[in-house]
């Protein structure tokens, strides 16, 4: 071996320890935590779905849409009467519930209802759980709120005293200085009590369940631990750290206390692998019970047939409306009802399914084995294919064991650190070979930081040299829009939500923009600037940008149920667009530039959009884009204004929609805005007044703008001959 050899691979193996010393210390720095929880994420889904059998001791009571919108139909709005669960806990407990779980908690009076003072349904539901004797009750635990009531702490207190919990000094469970409890009567009644508190990943996905904490200093348990050592029959516990030991369970978790959920996939079609009922029909069955039991006679034969569903079942009670503010993200869906998970914890336990994650000691050896292997096949130029090939096969064979290993063992393998070691090691093994393309890649990782919108860099990897000061005169499209009254709308929100929820709202939005070809300019505050028709040609750019407004349109009424549960109600966003000539380039000093446009059509879009508030409308447009675009959209001429800052008057146009969206009624309602906007501009204001009186009463928006125009001109008509042109006088 000659001596370049030999220094070719001992250089290859030195920068592949790097690598692996890189590798690791992201790993252990938690840098990679992220990233590998989403792979845990893909191995769930990529499980076998759960046969109907593993999930059956479980049924869950959804209160969902429909049961929401049949008791509102009935009077009950939601909170609904505590009367209601009182029905629900004496039908479930008739068909031999083996326990009633509530993933709700009632901590506070009934609020006060027609012919009915606060309070008094509460004593119904108290005597329910009495009764029963089979019933859960949970409490929320909080790090920053009032105390709850003197009562209700001593009679949780007590309750605690049978259930033991001991803790090892170097466990350390999740601390939490008060609770939100339930009233003392549904503390003392209840089969036990356990804290409902689900904790999200950095990420906003629910994959780890607390199942212990600290209430003051207390430790406490979470209602899957209770509900599972109550039908155990098990009195106490002990948690060493890293394991809890519950009878003679030994669950896995980490010195926090949580436990990853071992998911159960639905049935290929089905949404959940559990069985849902909807609360209604509880309740109707509960309501038929009630009839029977007080006039003597048999069920009715489908309420009869009910009571085999929840016989020796554990039956979990909770919301799946996302408007009710419990759904959460996991590994299985953006959107599952939180009782859902309440309940994977309780199955998780009761069937001993617990996932243990490897050890880190061991991974971090296994990233030092990946890097010999990998580095140890690549050296040289003549050994590239098999580098490349060796490297492949160690991923690929990292990744199935990762999958095979989660499902036939419940062992959670960290593949991350495992597949960056191998492609590190193999990038620093061909490094010499490649160094013509580090140099390409080093000018574009610097293209990179002038630039953020991907077709921008597209543009600028194939032609490098544009990165520079100057610009040219194209023909685009400016977009415009920001959302109505944002100031009302932040201020009913705390800055976490507020930040929530500008994060949901220019992602979504921003998306849609870049589908339809256009260019995400720039973020002022709430509102978002596009260019449709840079830097990339765009011939039909008028087009897309008010495809993309309609989209835009679409996906902010689809989004409403988020914007609700963040404290945001009726969010919607108005619109300017405008197309012509405008200079497009870059724009900046040498050292910090942007890629951004200028000229009149961009400014005559952001004063449409503030125009918008004159007319009431959400989408204006220029007569220039209407022209381009035609016939593909329905839109109607709203009027000749000449905007602050122009001396030249703009015909402007409202985009209302797809054509065949369009309603025979609205299409009169447009017909006839037409025919007063000509009596207008006739000078004949009684009679366009009337028209558009006529209309804003019907609810157009335009309308209403112009009756008190043509009021104040039949009084004070303008000079003739008159053009027809409102002169606008703001911004």
């Amino acid at each position: 071996m000659s001596r370049s050899s030999l220094r070719r691979i001992l250089l290859s193996l030195f920068a592949g320890l790097c690598y692996a010393l890189i590798v690791c210390a992201l790993y252990l720095g938690g840098l990679l935590e992220v990233a590998e929880l989403k792979t845990l994420d893909r191995r769930f889904r990529a499980a076998p779905p759960a046969t109907p059998a593993v999930t059956d001791p479980i049924v869950i009571v959804a209160i969902d849409q429909n049961s929401l919108q049949r008791m509102s139909e009935n009077g009950h709005g939601w909170p609904w009467p505590r009367d209601v669960y009182d029905y629900m806990i004496t039908f479930l407990t008739h068909a031999g519930a083996k326990a009633v779980v509530f993933d709700m908690y009632f901590s506070e009076l009934d609020i006060a209802r027609a012919g009915r003072e606060p309070g008094a349904t509460d004593k119904a539901l108290e005597e329910a759980t009495a009764a029963s004797g089979r019933v859960f009750h949970g409490y929320v635990l909080k790090t920053r709120s009032l105390a709850s009531p003197q009562d209700e702490r001593e009679a949780l207190v007590k309750r605690l005293s049978e259930f033991e919990i001991r803790l090892a000094p170097r466990a350390q469970p999740h601390a939490f200085a008060n609770a939100v409890l339930p009233s003392a009567p549904l503390i003392r009644d209840s089969m036990d009590l356990g804290f409902l508190n689900l904790l999200e990943e950095r990420d906003g996905i629910v994959r780890r369940m607390p199942l212990v904490a600290r209430w003051g200093d207390r430790p406490v348990a979470h209602m899957s631990v209770v509900v599972a050592r109550r039908l155990l029959g098990i009195d106490s516990a002990t948690f060493d750290g890293d394991v809890i030991r519950l009878g003679d369970m030994r669950i896995p978790t980490d010195p926090a206390g949580r436990l990853f959920l071992s998911w159960y996939r639905p049935q290929p079609g089905a949404n959940s692998a559990f069985r849902y009922v909807p609360a209604v029909d509880l309740l109707r069955a509960g309501l038929a019970l009630e009839r029977s039991t007080q006039t003597d006679t048999p069920l009715p034969d489908d309420v009869a047939a009910d009571l085999s569903l929840y016989t020796n079942r554990i039956v979990y009670i909770g919301s799946s409306e996302p408007g009710l503010g419990d759904v959460k993200a996991t590994p299985l869906s953006g959107a599952v009802p939180g009782v859902e998970a309440q309940a994977t914890a309780l199955l998780n336990l009761l069937r001993r399914e617990f996932v243990r994650r490897v050890p880190r000691r061991t991974v971090l050896t296994l990233v030092c084995l990946v890097c010999v292997l990998v580095s140890s096949t690549a050296r040289g130029p003549r050994y590239a294919f098999i580098g490349a090939s060796v490297t492949l096969v160690t991923v690929a064979g990292i990744m199935v064991a990762g999958q095979r290993l989660l499902i036939t063992r419940r062992i959670f393998l960290d593949t991350t650190p495992l597949v960056l070691g191998a492609l590190f090691t193999f990038l620093a093994a061909t490094f010499v070979n490649y160094v013509s393309e580090r140099r390409h890649s080093k000018r574009v990782r610097g293209i990179f930081e002038h630039y953020l919108d991907k077709s921008v860099v597209k543009t600028l990897i194939v032609d490098p040299d544009r990165v520079r000061l100057g610009g040219e005169e194209r023909c685009c499209t400016a977009l415009f829009t920001d959302v109505a009254n944002f100031t009302n709308i932040s201020e009913k929100m705390t800055p976490p939500q507020l930040v929530q929820f500008m994060n949901l709202y220019l992602n979504e939005m921003s998306d849609i923009i870049m589908a339809e070809g256009g260019l995400v300019d720039k973020y002022i505050g709430d509102m978002i600037v596009a260019i449709f028709g840079a830097p990339n040609d765009l011939p039909d750019h008028p087009l897309r940008a008010c495809t993309a407004v309609l989209r835009m349109r679409e996906r902010i009424a689809q989004m409403q149920g988020q914007f609700k549960a963040l404290g945001a109600s009726e969010v919607f966003a108005r619109t300017g667009l405008s197309s012509g000539p405008m200079v497009v380039g870059n724009m900046g000093s040498e050292e910090r530039m942007n890629y951004t446009a200028m000229g009149d059509a961009m400014n005559l879009g952001s004063r449409l959009e503030g125009t918008n508030k004159v007319y009431g409308t959400i989408t204006l447009v220029s007569e220039a884009t209407y022209q381009a675009v035609g016939d593909a959209f329905t839109f109607r001429e709203v009027d000749l204004v000449r905007v602050k800052g122009k001396e030249e008057p703009i015909r402007i146009y409202e985009l209302l929609g797809r054509n065949e969206s369009v309603t025979p009624e609205q299409r009169a309602r447009l017909d006839a805005f037409a025919e007063a906007l000509a009596l207008y501009r006739a000078m004949q204001w009684a009679e366009a007044q009337r028209i558009f009186q006529r209309a804003a009463q019907e609810g157009d928006a335009p309308s209403a703008a112009f009756v008190p125009r043509c009021r104040e001109y039949a009084a004070d008509p303008p000079p003739t001959p008159w053009d027809g042109v409102y002169v606008m006088k703001t911004k």
